[in-house]
């Protein structure tokens, strides 16, 4: 008997057991779809983080002096000569309270020498006006996401508008001194960055960056700063940086690598991919017994058939491919359906989630809102409270406790809600992988039954009914 012959029986079989093939079909079919929607997820994600992260450059490098140690002009320049480094940029940095419209949200103020930042965060391009000069210190350059707002009642911001920032005197120093009283400083709008997503540790979006002067006049001090921000001269000098940097201060600094946090969330994001791997292979092992019940009840049920089979001419192994075939054709069906109800799964799931974080309330605060004043001027020679030497009007900050000691601080978040928009990640290995795991769990829940059939002797068989 030709092999069409015995698919022909086969397929015959299953369209008279429509129902049970159906239910045997849906209950294998969800093993695959576990798997492809999860593992599509888990891959999105870290692929979303990934290219979030490596929009700052995998050659950069973050360091940040820990507590009882100066990060001062020497340090800098001991980095900047340090082999393989190409730019080292020191910077200040702060928080404040942006209130636009009927909100007040968190935002990022960075003191550094502006014109030289897309050498550390390269795709970050200006919108409209130009970079200031270093001495311009009460000029700015502000976010996408604070030139724009999504806020109701809140107007875009534009080019020479002045910005008011309201801060504690805390401004006066890094670390800060704990003070209830309020000092406003004024600066005026001198370009607008294009929108850029979110980079490792801080989001230019809703950031706010004055020239290096500015944070020197803010916070009365010339040798204290954040933080250094460093571009290796290429990707393979990121490790000869960092142990120069070890070598040289030991752990008086924290140093942090994009290249180093990529690896981990490639580790992380496999350990991940593994335990649901192993969680979704449940449903499999479900669907290895759904089928091994399913072919014996067959076996049960077709005893009489198969001595008939035998008694026609049937071999032992021609029956035992009948019910291989079957399960196999049962798991080839469940593999294929599965693996779509789980990419459909997959961006279902991509999508609820990218709605949920649009729809979530950006942060706000308790202090009291203080919005944009129609009116402004354009004082003296130094950055200075409101009403003395200063510009007053513009887009009003609320200030926090003062400048931080490095990128994360209780007031850096993000202007706007962005949402995340992960694309899950399902390549055509996996979905053949899956589409093969299910066959072979199929055959292989098949043989026993088969094995089974193949033995019966036709005049019993003909007995039992």
């Amino acid at each position: 008997m030709r092999q069409q012959d015995i698919l022909s029986i086969v397929i015959n079989y299953m369209r008279q057991k429509k129902v049970r093939t159906t239910l045997t079909v849906f209950g294998i079919m969800l093993g695959p779809a576990a798997i492809v929607a999860l593992l599509g997820l888990v891959g999105g994600f870290g692929a979303y983080i990934t290219s979030e992260l490596g929009s700052t450059g995998v050659s950069t490098i973050y360091v940040t002096p820990l507590p009882n140690f100066t990060l001062n002009n020497n340090v800098v320049h001991t980095i900047s000569g340090m082999k393989g480094v190409k730019v080292a940029l020191p910077y200040y940095t702060a928080s404040g309270i942006l209130t636009q419209g009927t909100q007040n949200t968190s935002v990022s103020i960075y003191a550094v020498n502006i014109s030289a930042v897309p050498s550390i965060i390269p795709n970050l391009k200006l919108e409209n006006g130009s970079i200031p000069s270093n001495g311009f210190y009460t000029a700015a350059v502000v976010g996408y996401d604070i030139a724009h707002p999504n806020i109701t009642g809140a107007r875009n911001v534009s080019l020479n508008q002045v910005i008011t920032i309201k801060g504690s005197s805390g401004f006066g120093g890094f670390g800060g001194v704990s003070s209830t009283s309020t000092k406003s400083y004024s600066f005026l709008v001198h370009g607008i960055y294009a929108h850029f997503g979110q980079a490792l540790f801080l989001s230019p979006d809703s950031s706010v960056f004055i020239p290096l002067s500015g944070g020197i006049l803010l916070t009365n001090d010339t040798g204290k700063y954040s933080g250094v921000l460093i571009s290796a001269t290429n990707a393979s000098s990121v490790s000869l940086v960092s142990s120069e940097l070890a070598a040289e201060y030991g752990n008086n600094l924290k140093v942090i690598t994009v290249s180093s946090i990529l690896s981990e969330i490639e580790s992380i994001e496999s350990s991940i991919s593994l335990i649901l791997l192993a969680v979704a292979s449940i449903s499999l092992v479900v669907a290895f017994v759904s089928i091994v019940t399913t072919m014996y009840s067959s076996v049960t049920e077709r005893t009489t058939e198969i001595g008939i089979m035998k008694a026609l001419g049937f071999t032992s192994n021609k029956i035992m491919l009948v019910f291989l075939y079957e399960s196999l054709i049962i798991g080839l069906i469940g593999g294929v359906f599965g693996v779509a109800l789980g990419t459909v799964g997959s961006y279902a799931a991509s999508a609820a989630m990218s709605h949920l974080s649009a729809g979530s309330p950006p942060s706000t605060t308790s202090a009291a809102p203080t919005s944009f004043r129609g009116s402004s001027s354009f004082g003296g020679g130094k950055v200075g409270p409101s009403g003395a030497g200063g510009f007053s009007g513009g887009g009003s900050f609320s200030g926090s406790s003062g400048f931080g000691s490095g990128f994360s601080s209780s007031g850096s978040s993000s202007i706007s809600s962005n949402s995340i928009n992960i694309t899950p990640v399902i390549s055509l290995q996996l979905i053949f992988e899956v589409i093969l795991l299910t066959i072979t769990i199929g055959v292989l829940a098949g043989i026993f039954p088969a094995w089974k059939a193949s033995q019966l002797v036709p005049a019993e068989a003909l007995r039992s009914n």
